[in-house]
């Protein structure tokens, strides 16, 4: 245990000093940008996101709270399971699947039904997502792929963490459909079988039994044509894990001790389950700076 603490403790002061600030360019493909839409398709200014437990923690606040300070004018609703039957009906799922499964399936009803902007109630915003929004004009959806995963830069692997979509989008729809057939299915788990170790298609994505959703996303591409816009994860929300190699207490020391302005700022913050506790833990503790990019909205 002792070990485990002065490990910790090594990690904060070796990352309280380490040189940290760069500045950081999106990288960016379009899937399919000669597919032009009829008319244009308009986002509408609606903001999701879901959290299933009404209690939020501390540090889900402090990233609800970073969304509405720079998204203004936007419609931001923070559904738990209480409120969800207000906007779609959740089907019944018969098998045993994770959590985020279930919430893979509400993201993609609710961006069918509303159109708007999805995202993770862990999202940490340092500016608006005006510079997702400029580029979008007949997309059929905007969205980051997984640098990790992807091998094939012409086929990037989705991520789900953050959509931007119109109401109706085509993309979103056959997605869904898609989506359902798995997550209804008498055994999610192994619906895709088939194809998980099809490396073609899968690539790199690892733990497909968590990541159902991101197969429906393979397989949706493969089998229809959507113009989508994409950023890289590794030059935005997972900037700091990527750089870091998803060391909890490293991103933790950058967020809650060091200077904002001494250290390099992505457009957004992805916080992942793994990292949450370490900040947590600091934020328990009382450990943060004002100064920080969390300290300035605890």
């Amino acid at each position: 245990m002792s070990f485990k603490y002065g490990s910790i403790v090594l990690t904060i002061i070796k990352h309280l000093f380490v040189k940290e600030k760069e500045e950081i360019a999106v990288q960016w493909y379009h899937m399919n940008k000669d597919i032009v839409n009829n008319t244009q398709n308009t986002v509408p200014k609606i903001i999701w996101l879901y959290w299933d437990n009404k209690e939020l923690p501390k540090i889900v606040q402090i990233c609800i709270e970073s969304i509405r300070r720079h998204c203004l004018g936007y419609k931001i609703n923070v559904l738990t399971p209480e409120t969800l039957d207000n906007y779609i009906d959740l089907p019944p799922i018969v098998a045993d699947v994770e959590p985020a499964n279930i919430a893979d399936l509400i993201r993609l009803m609710l961006l069918e039904k509303y159109g708007g902007i999805w995202m993770d109630a862990s999202i940490f915003l340092t500016e608006s997502l005006n510079w997702i929004l400029d580029k979008m004009d007949t997309q059929d959806a905007f969205l980051f792929y997984s640098d990790e995963c992807t091998t094939n830069n012409q086929n990037p692997i989705s991520e789900n963490w953050l959509i931007v979509a119109p109401e109706k989008s085509a993309f979103i729809q056959a997605w869904l459909e898609e989506y359902k057939k798995c997550i209804l299915s008498k055994e999610p788990k192994r619906y895709y079988d088939a194809i998980k170790n099809d490396k073609a298609l899968m690539q790199k994505l690892n733990n497909p039994d968590y990541l159902l959703c991101y197969i429906s996303a393979i397989v949706t591409l493969k089998n229809g044509c959507y113009n989508i816009l994409y950023a890289s994860s590794g030059s935005t929300g997972h900037y700091f894990n990527y750089k870091y190699a998803w060391s909890p207490y490293a991103i933790a020391t950058l967020l809650l001790l060091r200077d904002a302005g001494k250290i390099s700022k992505p457009k957004l913050v992805k916080i992942t389950g793994g990292v949450r506790p370490a900040i947590s833990r600091l934020i328990r503790y009382k450990m943060f700076v004002r100064s920080s990019l969390f300290g300035r909205f605890y």
